[in-house]
């Protein structure tokens, strides 16, 4: 689930292109219901609850976090490379290996 409702936006922009329809699935746990319900708000509307089983969950967490580690680790790659000789290239959105997450201004906006 994304951490704001720009980057959902666009995400879910991106599953129907050239005037085909697409579908999104979002994967929410007891943590991303802040997130989730501000995403809510900001469409204006609430998004259709697809019930799974648990196993079912488990098994695409994994590999959605096998997926992110090793986009961060090719990342990281690209910006070590990228960064030699024209000093230290910093990867945004990368800390210490580990995805960082922040509110956008369409986020902030919204709290107030």
């Amino acid at each position: 689930m994304p951490d704001d409702s720009k980057s959902y936006i666009h995400r879910v922009g991106r599953t129907a292109r050239a005037g085909r329809a697409g579908k999104s699935l979002n994967l929410v746990t007891q943590y991303d219901i802040e997130n989730y319900l501000r995403i809510e708000k900001a469409l204006g509307k609430k998004m259709e609850e697809y019930k799974v089983e648990r196993d079912q969950v488990l098994l695409l967490h994994e590999r959605v976090g096998e997926a992110q580690r090793e986009a961060v680790l090719k990342m990281k790659e690209f910006h070590e490379k990228r960064g030699k000789g024209k000093g230290k290239s910093k990867l945004h959105g990368v800390k210490n290996g580990r995805i960082e997450k922040n509110k956008d201004d369409m986020d902030l906006e919204e709290e107030y």
